[in-house]
């Protein structure tokens, strides 16, 4: 039953290998992940809620400024990051982000390119699906959005 499941979807089982490979390599315990953007909403979430419903004038950034990056549209995140909390540690709360994105894009790619050539049924779909998600996740433009990552960048990759 289990090799079954593996045989047919050993492309997918390889991703989520590479991305856990991936993740493994690049966490580091103990330490905090800090990208572009350093408001960390982990550190007092009821603050970052406030601001976000509340938050039209952001005093917290530089000497204080309007809200012009859609702060709102961060809600998503931080109630993931929110209910995260409950389970993990605060310091690896944006690492499992980051890491979650990194796999759910590839994914993505894979199944669009098979859901693209459904109607063409080829014995190699597969393996372009893959190769697709491969390139996806290996190019020099993935490195560079989560090597300091911006949460925005990150979430619209996956």
């Amino acid at each position: 039953m289990i090799t079954t499941l593996i045989k047919k979807n050993i492309y997918i089982f390889i991703l989520i290998f590479i991305v856990f490979i991936l993740a493994i390599v690049n966490y580091k315990s103990g330490s905090f992940l800090s990208g572009w953007d350093t408001l960390h909403p982990e550190f007092d979430f009821s603050l970052n809620f406030n601001r976000l419903f509340f938050g039209v004038w952001r005093g917290e950034q530089g000497l204080g400024a309007p809200a012009g990056h859609a702060h709102m549209a961060d809600l998503p995140r931080v109630i993931i990051l929110w209910l995260s909390n409950f389970i993990f540690p605060i310091s690896i709360l944006r690492y499992l982000y980051i890491f979650a994105c990194l796999l759910v894009g590839p994914l993505g790619i894979y199944f669009l390119i098979q859901y693209l050539f459904k109607e063409k049924s080829h014995q190699y779909t597969k393996l372009i699906a893959f190769l697709s998600s491969l390139f996806y996740l290996l190019n020099l433009s993935t490195i560079q959005q989560f090597y300091v990552p911006f949460e925005m960048f990150p979430t619209q990759y996956a």
